[in-house]
């Protein structure tokens, strides 16, 4: 066999190898960056899963993340990238965060009505995500830290100028494809953000019809001290005594001005309250109340982030004319002074 021949033979087996993707040439096309979103946030609630490739933002993307964390006094911790996504998600990938959105998705949003404040909306719900170090998996507490987020939404986007009806209208959009097993419902989410705009907007001086510190405009906390156990038995107990005393303010005094709840209504709907809903709400069922008795135990600590410790407990709870078991999530968050106070509760089950 010739030169020529073998060189022409050795030329095609290249070819076929390199058509079958088994050699390749260094620097001959570039690795592709891929990530798993399992277990993301897509603020509509539909789920993610899987690897993807994800790619550079474009300019105008920044600019909006620059401006939402500008107004907030916030760092940059996490990537902003583009890829074939539900829409917008946050999402955590080897120790790192990521806010991953869908061009044609995102677009879309700017052709739509209210684009303007919709988009931030959305990308201030992610950051609130990733500021606060939610853990982004599906588990008890995942509508606390989706009420958490649609709360800065509000927050943020009234400091950004957005009037209440504008920013209402950035959840209103998912209405059609939320996923209500897997993310609070609607209603609630609309609850949370209004409440963020208002508080944000310093217009709820009415807490001191319930509490006699004075109002601190509601900030956003991005770090909480440790709460140990010891300190997390010592303060359910408070709290427990100071329903069974009928120590209103004192219990009143145990939540934070930026509460957020979820109750139970007789029709088995979850309804949302911030902190002048959920004390009013309380203090006229405990005015109805005789011989009331609220007691915890079997106390567990589920996760800890940068709003607070989140715990779980049975709380047994005791009147005259109604009697009530069953599992209690709540979060705890020290507050500048390092006094402990209740920024989410939710009843899980009972019987």
């Amino acid at each position: 066999m010739g030169m020529k021949s073998r060189w022409s033979n050795c030329l095609l087996l290249t070819l076929v190898l390199i058509s079958f993707g088994l050699i390749s040439f260094s620097g001959c096309r570039k690795e592709k960056n891929v990530i798993d979103i399992s277990g993301g946030c897509t603020f509509s609630g539909v789920k993610s899963e899987g690897d993807i490739d994800i790619g550079e933002p474009s300019q105008d993307v920044e600019e909006v993340i620059t401006s939402i964390l500008q107004i907030i006094g916030i760092p940059k911790g996490f990537s902003v990238q583009t890829g074939d996504v539900q829409g917008i998600i946050a999402v955590q990938h080897d120790d790192r965060r990521y806010i991953i959105y869908d061009e044609a998705y995102l677009n879309e949003i700017r052709r739509g009505s209210n684009g303007y404040w919709v988009e931030r909306g959305i990308f201030a719900h992610m950051i609130a995500h990733h500021i606060s170090n939610h853990g982004l998996t599906v588990e008890p507490g995942r509508s606390l830290t989706e009420l958490e987020a649609d709360k800065f939404v509000g927050m943020t986007l009234q400091k950004m100028g957005a009037s209440s009806t504008e920013v209402i209208e950035a959840l209103n959009m998912v209405r059609n494809i939320l996923a209500e097993d897997y993310y609070p419902e609607i209603i609630s989410r609309i609850s949370a953000t209004e409440s963020g705009w208002n508080q944000s907007g310093g217009t709820m001086n009415s807490v001191n019809r319930f509490s006699p510190r004075p109002y601190d405009g509601g900030g956003v906390p991005t770090t909480s001290s440790t709460v140990s156990r010891g300190e997390i038995a010592g303060f359910l107990t408070r709290w427990s005594e100071a329903q069974s005393y009928y120590n209103f303010s004192d219990y009143a005094d145990c939540y934070s001005f930026g509460f957020q709840g979820m109750k139970m209504n007789k029709k088995g709907r979850r309804v949302y309250f911030d902190y002048y809903g959920w004390l009013n709400d309380r203090q006229e069922m405990y005015a109805r109340a005789s011989n009331l008795s609220v007691r915890a135990s079997k106390i567990r600590v589920i996760s800890r982030d940068d709003w607070g410790t989140t715990i779980q407990f049975i709380q047994d709870y005791y009147t005259d004319s109604y009697q009530d078991r069953g599992e209690k999530l709540m979060k705890l968050h020290k507050d500048s002074e390092g006094l402990i106070r209740i920024v989410y509760e939710e009843m899980l089950s009972s019987y």
